[in-house]
């Protein structure tokens, strides 16, 4: 009896609110992560090896325009989607690039990521999930930052990417549950989808896939006003992205969506003595002999040539590597796939870590997918599509890291329904009821 009551009281305690937990979560994440920012002190040399990302916010605060990836004279650019270094040259501005401007760099990567995992308790509630699969999921993701380096170094577009590729799905995820596909969530799911894409082109399959799947599958869908929600989003992420187009077109000659370096980045990712990693293959002097910004012979000829012309002859070079060696491009792309989602990190514990959280999130998508609900398609979706591309390209746990969230939520889910199960035969074994979570869980 006793048990019960202090059970009762437990489970009616405000901390199981999303947005009290989130407040949490976020401030448990940032804090953690600012102290250890504070703690490593690699800010504290400044911006001495800047990437493509941060060569490109250097220019637009030196007024130069959105140009110079590789360095300095190397010319207007598109290698980067333009919202994130446009963010960083603020940054620069105010602070400067040398230990201030680093600090400020890193801790709003660190920021960006909190805010992602701080949003998981919300994402669980759209997902009609248990509270404590979004808060144990966010709690993990801030206590143990396993990718470390990803969410705090600051120089590439990651935090943002993986926050925004959470704030879309949320939208997607609401609008699926409410079957509400009136013109106000198009324009919600555009302009975060319009955002996602002047980040990363990399959620444009996912966006596509999941605004075609529900006319495809369900006839109530399609005889409500679902056309004038489709032609809402994609018309809104049309018109986000067409400055980006037309000052591509105006500027390079091209009228580029996305980035502009598909050539170069296939090009390092398929030739002869590459591997599948591209921890390796910067071990191996890879971007050294291939890359503009290591390579003075490489900058010189996309300089002379322009960004766009460079890409189109080194993706004609990928192209034909490709096709002459089928063999080693299969086995590559296999190799891609599994390091994809079970990639070597930094430390055994760092992979040991990602590797079990993955294969907790595998077996919790296989348990929600046995009750009717909208979550899981669409998280089968999402890591069936996402990664399609990716794995053409040497793999890093940067470019899993825009849906790792999805992981630890599905994992924390599997660990809730396993302690559900467990609980419900304690219960019958006693002679009492279960209580409702196991029937929310579907189990």
């Amino acid at each position: 009896m006793a048990t019960s009551k202090v059970q009762r009281i437990f489970s009616q305690s405000r901390i199981w609110d999303p947005r009290i937990a989130g407040l949490v979560i976020f401030l448990v994440a940032l804090t953690l992560r600012v102290v250890m920012i504070y703690l490593q002190k690699s800010y504290t040399l400044g911006i001495r090896s800047p990437g493509e990302l941060e060569n490109i916010a250097f220019s637009l605060a030196q007024g130069g325009g959105f140009a110079n990836a590789y360095g300095p004279g190397t010319g207007p650019t598109a290698h980067g989607a333009p919202l994130y270094p446009i963010l960083l040259s603020l940054i620069f501005r105010l602070f400067g690039a040398g230990v201030s401007g680093k600090f400020v760099e890193q801790v709003l990567s660190a920021t960006l990521a909190s805010v992602q995992y701080a949003l998981l308790p919300l994402v669980a509630v759209a997902c009609r999930f248990p509270s404590q699969v979004g808060i144990g999921a966010g709690l993990f993701a801030a206590l143990v930052p396993l990718d470390f380096w990803i969410q705090t170094n600051g120089s590439w577009e990651y935090s943002l990417s993986a926050l925004l590729a959470v704030l879309v799905s949320l939208a997607i995820l609401k609008t699926w549950r409410d079957g509400d596909f009136s013109w106000r969530r198009g324009l919600a799911i555009g302009i975060l989808g319009g955002l996602n894409l002047l980040t990363t082109p990399q959620l444009l399959f996912t966006l596509v896939v999941a605004l075609a799947y529900p006319y495809a599958t369900s006839a109530e869908v399609r005889k409500s006003g679902y056309r004038v929600f489709a032609v809402t989003q994609v018309a809104v992420i049309a018109i986000m992205l067409a400055p980006w187009v037309v000052r591509n077109y105006l500027v390079l000659g091209s009228p580029i969506w996305s980035r502009s370096n598909l050539g170069l980045e296939l090009n390092l990712s398929n030739n002869d003595g590459v591997s599948p990693l591209w921890r390796e293959n910067h071990r191996a002097d890879m971007f050294q002999k291939l890359n503009p910004s290591s390579n003075p012979i490489e900058r010189q000829r996309i300089s002379a040539l322009g960004e766009v012309a460079y890409n189109k002859e080194k993706l004609a070079v990928a192209k034909q590597w490709m096709i002459s060696h089928p063999g080693r491009l299969v086995t590559l792309t296999a190799q891609r796939i599994w390091y994809f989602w079970f990639p070597p990190m930094n430390t055994p514990g760092q992979t040991i870590g990602l590797a079990l959280a993955t294969l907790l999130g595998f077996l919790g998508l296989g348990l929600a997918l046995r009750r009717a609900g909208h979550a899981p398609r669409y998280f089968l979706l999402l890591w069936c599509v996402f990664p399609l591309p990716l794995y053409l390209f040497q793999q890093s746990t940067r470019l899993r890291y825009p849906i790792e969230w999805a992981t630890f939520l599905m994992a924390a889910y599997a660990l809730v329904c396993l302690g559900s199960k467990r609980l419900r035969v304690r219960s019958e074994l006693g002679g009492h009821p279960a209580n409702g979570q196991v029937s929310e869980l579907g189990i």
